[in-house]
């Protein structure tokens, strides 16, 4: 494969990141619940990049929770959610716009639990309504992504200043947001956070879920104390120590790949202007992440044009990758007013910060190519 515009489902190892968990595999693979010598340095290593990953974010260490990834964060966020709102009387609020890893468990908690569970809605271009949450007087925790992993739509949380905290929870998917966009807002006004650090170069394998503060939590497994009686099952160093150092460098190098990643971007959707295509989502530039857009080739399928950029030496996906081997079409695109029909002619490109301005020309044209038979 020669270029890859599929970033956003799963950025390419960092060797930097690599080679340093390699060192720390040497003396950090024991488990690091165990009272011996070799179990405490391993916990060294451990509650180290719990720390460090606090400081980045300006959370408290005892507010990191390392979970199998992001999908387990956010099923555990979905899971107390609902229970704190079924507690409180509340409403617990999602938008079809969600990853499959919290709109699923909402979806199958909505057929039990209607008088809890509600939807926001969604405009043409991507925006959740946040009208409700503005209105709403009684408890209420509301997810959403913060940036959109198919569409890159960079949610507005104006609307919800002053009215977070206390029995109003928020929780933000920064799964695609890391190293691509400022995080100030979201870190101030949310009261969970998602985190996917193989998304910026980390390890697979190992997520993080920030709950702060002392709001409710309620465990989705059982059997352990770990993590604070949150994420029972023994923990992985290694992993934490590289999730640590990709959340540092991601924030630490953030402005830089977004300089990179947002020009490029603009270079490759001028090299195929010739194409007949639309790019969905809001026009102006700020309102998306500077690497995502979804484009639509109306009255192509987009499953064949995967296929010819494949062959092209070009990835390219038709959505999530963690729905797109799925037969149905995407929800973001339905719930956007697509047609079914319409949905399917769309493909998601997503770049990442080593594909610089010079290499997008050679991009373009071959992208031209894969798609000139069409």
């Amino acid at each position: 494969m020669k270029f890859n515009l599929d970033y956003n489902a799963g950025a390419p190892p960092d060797p930097e990141i690599r080679a340093a968990m390699s060192e720390v595999e040497e003396i950090g693979w024991a488990n690091p619940n165990s009272q011996h010598e070799l179990g405490r340095r391993a916990r060294r290593i451990l509650e180290d990049a719990r720390d460090r990953i606090a400081a980045c974010l300006g959370v408290r260490g005892d507010e990191v929770v390392f979970t199998s990834g992001g999908t387990e964060a956010n099923n555990l966020v979905a899971h107390s959610a609902l229970s704190w709102m079924r507690r409180e009387k509340g409403k617990f609020w999602v938008s079809p716009l969600a990853h499959s890893s919290m709109w699923e468990p909402f979806f199958s908690y909505q057929k039990h639990f209607s008088e809890v569970c509600a939807e926001l809605p969604v405009d043409s271009l991507g925006r959740v309504g946040l009208e409700a949450l503005q209105e709403a007087e009684e408890p209420w925790f509301a997810s959403m992504v913060f940036g959109h992993h198919e569409l890159g739509v960079i949610q507005d949380l104006g609307p919800l200043r002053g009215r977070c905290g206390g029995d109003h929870g928020l929780h933000l998917d920064l799964s695609q947001a890391l190293g691509r966009i400022g995080l100030e807002d979201a870190l101030d006004l949310a009261t969970a956070l998602t985190l996917s650090p193989h998304k910026a170069g980390g390890p697979r394998g190992i997520g993080v879920l920030i709950w702060k503060g002392s709001y409710p939590f309620d465990p989705l497994l059982r059997g352990g104390g770990q993590e604070m009686g949150r994420r029972p099952g023994t923990q992985a160093p290694v992993l934490a120590h590289g999730a640590a150092l990709a959340i540092e460098k991601a924030i630490q190098t953030q402005k830089e790949r977004a300089r990179r990643m947002r020009e490029s971007m603009a270079a490759f959707l001028e090299g195929i202007q010739s194409l007949p295509f639309e790019v969905l989502g809001p026009h102006e530039e700020e309102a998306l992440l500077p690497n995502t857009r979804t484009l639509r080739f109306p009255g192509e399928k987009a499953r064949d044009l995967v296929a010819s950029l494949d062959l092209c030496g070009i990835a390219v996906s038709q959505g999530s990758a963690c729905s797109s081997g799925s037969t149905t079409v995407s929800r973001t695109l339905l719930a956007l007013g697509l047609s079914r029909e319409e949905a399917r002619e769309c493909l998601r490109i997503s770049f990442g910060p080593e594909i610089s301005q010079k290499k997008t020309s050679r991009i373009a044209s071959l992208f031209l190519q894969g798609l000139r038979p069409f």
